[in-house]
Protein backbone atom coordinates (compact mmCIF):
# COMPACT_ATOMS: atom_id res chain seq x y z
CA UNK A 1 0.00 0.00 0.00
CA UNK A 2 1.32 3.45 -0.93
CA UNK A 3 1.17 6.06 1.83
CA UNK A 4 1.21 9.77 1.08
CA UNK A 5 3.66 12.08 2.84
CA UNK A 6 2.07 13.77 5.86
CA UNK A 7 4.10 16.87 6.81
CA UNK A 8 2.13 17.36 10.04
CA UNK A 9 2.73 13.82 11.32
CA UNK A 10 6.03 14.31 13.16
CA UNK A 11 5.03 17.39 15.15
CA UNK A 12 1.64 15.95 16.09
CA UNK A 13 3.21 12.70 17.28
CA UNK A 14 5.83 14.56 19.32
CA UNK A 15 3.04 16.44 21.08
CA UNK A 16 1.13 13.26 21.99
CA UNK A 17 1.43 12.05 25.58
CA UNK A 18 1.30 8.38 24.60
CA UNK A 19 3.86 8.52 21.77
CA UNK A 20 7.28 7.15 22.80
CA UNK A 21 9.80 9.75 21.63
CA UNK A 22 12.98 7.92 22.69
CA UNK A 23 12.18 4.18 22.82
CA UNK A 24 15.76 2.97 23.29
CA UNK A 25 16.06 4.44 26.77
CA UNK A 26 13.11 2.40 28.07
CA UNK A 27 14.57 -1.07 27.46
CA UNK A 28 13.50 -3.38 30.29
CA UNK A 29 11.44 -0.61 31.93
CA UNK A 30 8.29 -0.52 29.81
CA UNK A 31 5.93 -1.60 32.57
CA UNK A 32 6.90 1.42 34.66
CA UNK A 33 5.57 3.78 31.98
CA UNK A 34 1.95 2.72 32.50
CA UNK A 35 -0.50 3.91 35.11
CA UNK A 36 -1.13 0.29 36.12
CA UNK A 37 2.24 -1.45 35.61
CA UNK A 38 1.00 -4.70 37.17
CA UNK A 39 -1.26 -5.39 34.17
CA UNK A 40 -0.18 -7.82 31.41
CA UNK A 41 1.80 -6.21 28.60
CA UNK A 42 0.74 -6.68 24.96
CA UNK A 43 3.10 -5.72 22.13
CA UNK A 44 2.11 -5.39 18.46
CA UNK A 45 5.00 -5.19 15.98
CA UNK A 46 3.95 -3.42 12.79
CA UNK A 47 0.78 -1.84 14.22
CA UNK A 48 0.13 0.10 11.01
CA UNK A 49 -2.93 2.34 11.28
CA UNK A 50 -3.77 0.95 14.72
CA UNK A 51 -6.88 -0.96 13.69
CA UNK A 52 -6.12 -4.19 15.53
CA UNK A 53 -4.53 -2.78 18.66
CA UNK A 54 -7.32 -0.22 19.17
CA UNK A 55 -9.96 -2.96 18.90
CA UNK A 56 -8.03 -5.20 21.28
CA UNK A 57 -7.57 -2.40 23.81
CA UNK A 58 -11.29 -1.63 23.76
CA UNK A 59 -12.20 -5.28 24.25
CA UNK A 60 -9.56 -5.99 26.93
CA UNK A 61 -8.82 -2.87 28.99
CA UNK A 62 -7.21 -5.09 31.65
CA UNK A 63 -3.99 -5.11 29.57
CA UNK A 64 -1.34 -2.50 28.76
CA UNK A 65 -0.59 -2.04 25.06
CA UNK A 66 2.36 -0.90 22.95
CA UNK A 67 2.20 -0.59 19.16
CA UNK A 68 5.37 -0.25 17.07
CA UNK A 69 5.80 0.82 13.45
CA UNK A 70 8.67 2.29 11.45
CA UNK A 71 6.99 5.25 9.78
CA UNK A 72 5.09 8.24 11.13
CA UNK A 73 2.85 8.16 8.02
CA UNK A 74 0.86 5.33 9.57
CA UNK A 75 1.56 6.06 13.25
CA UNK A 76 -0.25 9.37 12.95
CA UNK A 77 -3.34 7.52 11.73
CA UNK A 78 -2.99 5.04 14.60
CA UNK A 79 -2.65 7.89 17.08
CA UNK A 80 -5.86 9.56 15.87
CA UNK A 81 -7.76 6.30 15.80
CA UNK A 82 -6.73 5.35 19.33
CA UNK A 83 -7.69 8.76 20.69
CA UNK A 84 -11.28 8.35 19.49
CA UNK A 85 -11.79 4.58 19.70
CA UNK A 86 -14.50 2.76 21.64
CA UNK A 87 -15.65 -0.82 21.44
CA UNK A 88 -18.39 -1.64 18.92
CA UNK A 89 -20.31 -4.80 18.03
CA UNK A 90 -21.45 -6.53 14.86
CA UNK A 91 -24.92 -5.09 15.44
CA UNK A 92 -23.62 -1.49 15.33
CA UNK A 93 -20.02 -1.75 14.10
CA UNK A 94 -19.12 1.69 12.67
CA UNK A 95 -19.06 5.31 13.70
CA UNK A 96 -17.35 8.45 12.35
CA UNK A 97 -15.19 10.95 14.25
CA UNK A 98 -13.39 13.83 12.51
CA UNK A 99 -14.12 12.27 9.14
CA UNK A 100 -12.48 8.96 10.13
CA UNK A 101 -14.58 5.82 9.92
CA UNK A 102 -14.02 3.68 13.04
CA UNK A 103 -14.71 -0.05 13.01
CA UNK A 104 -13.87 -1.39 16.47
CA UNK A 105 -15.39 -4.86 16.59
CA UNK A 106 -12.96 -7.01 18.56
CA UNK A 107 -11.58 -10.25 17.12
CA UNK A 108 -13.46 -10.15 13.83
CA UNK A 109 -12.20 -13.57 12.65
CA UNK A 110 -13.49 -15.02 15.91
CA UNK A 111 -17.03 -14.59 14.64
CA UNK A 112 -16.28 -17.43 12.21
CA UNK A 113 -13.34 -19.00 14.01
CA UNK A 114 -13.31 -22.36 12.21
CA UNK A 115 -13.63 -20.84 8.73
CA UNK A 116 -11.00 -18.21 9.52
CA UNK A 117 -8.55 -20.84 10.74
CA UNK A 118 -9.08 -23.01 7.66
CA UNK A 119 -8.68 -20.02 5.32
CA UNK A 120 -5.54 -18.79 7.09
CA UNK A 121 -3.97 -22.26 7.05
CA UNK A 122 -4.83 -22.71 3.38
CA UNK A 123 -2.94 -19.52 2.56
CA UNK A 124 0.01 -19.81 4.92
CA UNK A 125 0.77 -23.52 5.15
CA UNK A 126 2.01 -23.91 1.54
CA UNK A 127 4.31 -20.91 2.02
CA UNK A 128 5.73 -22.29 5.27
CA UNK A 129 6.20 -25.77 3.77
CA UNK A 130 7.94 -24.26 0.75
CA UNK A 131 10.48 -22.59 3.02
CA UNK A 132 10.95 -25.67 5.19
CA UNK A 133 11.32 -28.13 2.31
CA UNK A 134 13.35 -26.05 -0.15
CA UNK A 135 15.19 -23.58 2.09
CA UNK A 136 15.13 -19.82 1.89
CA UNK A 137 17.50 -19.52 -1.06
CA UNK A 138 15.63 -21.93 -3.33
CA UNK A 139 12.28 -20.45 -2.28
CA UNK A 140 13.48 -16.96 -3.20
CA UNK A 141 14.77 -18.19 -6.57
CA UNK A 142 11.46 -19.80 -7.48
CA UNK A 143 9.15 -17.12 -6.09
CA UNK A 144 9.90 -13.43 -6.46
CA UNK A 145 7.39 -12.49 -3.76
CA UNK A 146 9.47 -14.27 -1.12
CA UNK A 147 12.51 -12.32 -2.30
CA UNK A 148 10.81 -8.94 -2.20
CA UNK A 149 9.25 -9.66 1.19
CA UNK A 150 12.66 -10.35 2.70
CA UNK A 151 13.59 -7.56 5.13
CA UNK A 152 16.61 -8.91 7.03
CA UNK A 153 18.83 -11.85 6.12
CA UNK A 154 21.76 -12.95 8.28
CA UNK A 155 22.03 -9.52 9.85
CA UNK A 156 21.81 -7.64 6.54
CA UNK A 157 19.03 -5.18 5.78
CA UNK A 158 17.55 -6.28 2.44
CA UNK A 159 14.48 -4.04 2.06
CA UNK A 160 14.83 -0.72 0.26
CA UNK A 161 11.90 1.08 1.85
CA UNK A 162 13.11 0.24 5.35
CA UNK A 163 16.55 1.54 4.37
CA UNK A 164 15.05 4.83 3.19
CA UNK A 165 12.95 5.31 6.32
CA UNK A 166 15.67 4.38 8.83
CA UNK A 167 18.58 5.91 6.91
CA UNK A 168 20.53 2.65 7.03
CA UNK A 169 22.37 1.00 4.11
CA UNK A 170 20.75 -2.00 2.49
CA UNK A 171 21.83 -4.99 0.43
CA UNK A 172 19.84 -6.26 -2.52
CA UNK A 173 18.22 -9.54 -1.44
CA UNK A 174 19.67 -11.35 -4.46
CA UNK A 175 23.18 -10.51 -3.28
CA UNK A 176 22.53 -11.29 0.38
CA UNK A 177 21.13 -14.69 -0.59
CA UNK A 178 23.97 -15.37 -3.03
CA UNK A 179 21.60 -16.06 -5.93
CA UNK A 180 22.38 -13.18 -8.30
CA UNK A 181 23.66 -15.54 -10.98
CA UNK A 182 20.56 -17.73 -11.03
CA UNK A 183 17.54 -17.48 -13.29
CA UNK A 184 15.09 -15.81 -10.91
CA UNK A 185 11.34 -15.63 -10.84
CA UNK A 186 10.37 -12.00 -11.58
CA UNK A 187 9.62 -9.95 -8.49
CA UNK A 188 7.50 -6.81 -8.06
CA UNK A 189 9.03 -3.68 -6.60
CA UNK A 190 8.80 -3.63 -2.83
CA UNK A 191 7.45 -0.07 -2.84
CA UNK A 192 7.71 3.32 -4.54
CA UNK A 193 10.19 4.54 -1.89
CA UNK A 194 13.85 4.48 -2.90
CA UNK A 195 16.91 4.54 -0.68
CA UNK A 196 19.80 6.88 -1.45
CA UNK A 197 22.49 4.32 -0.73
CA UNK A 198 23.07 0.60 -0.62
CA UNK A 199 25.85 -1.92 -0.09
CA UNK A 200 27.04 -4.27 -2.78
CA UNK A 201 27.71 -7.53 -0.99
CA UNK A 202 30.28 -9.59 -2.88
CA UNK A 203 29.22 -13.24 -2.84
CA UNK A 204 32.74 -14.61 -2.82
CA UNK A 205 34.09 -12.84 0.26
CA UNK A 206 31.28 -10.75 1.69
CA UNK A 207 33.17 -7.51 1.07
CA UNK A 208 31.06 -4.39 1.45
CA UNK A 209 31.20 -1.62 -1.12
CA UNK A 210 28.94 1.37 -0.58
CA UNK A 211 27.25 3.00 -3.57
CA UNK A 212 24.97 5.95 -4.15
CA UNK A 213 21.84 5.30 -6.16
Amino acid sequence: MRMRFKPYAHDELMAADFHVHEPLIWGGKWHAQYARPEQPFVLELGCGKGGFISQLACAHPENNYLGIDITDKVLILAKRKIETSRATTHEDPRYIVDGIVHYCVANIPGAVAHSASVAYAAQMLPLILHLLNDGEEEACIRDGYYRRALTIYRGLLTHEETSAIQGKPWVRPEEALGISGFRLDPAPLASDTHSTHFYSWAEDGGAQTEHSS
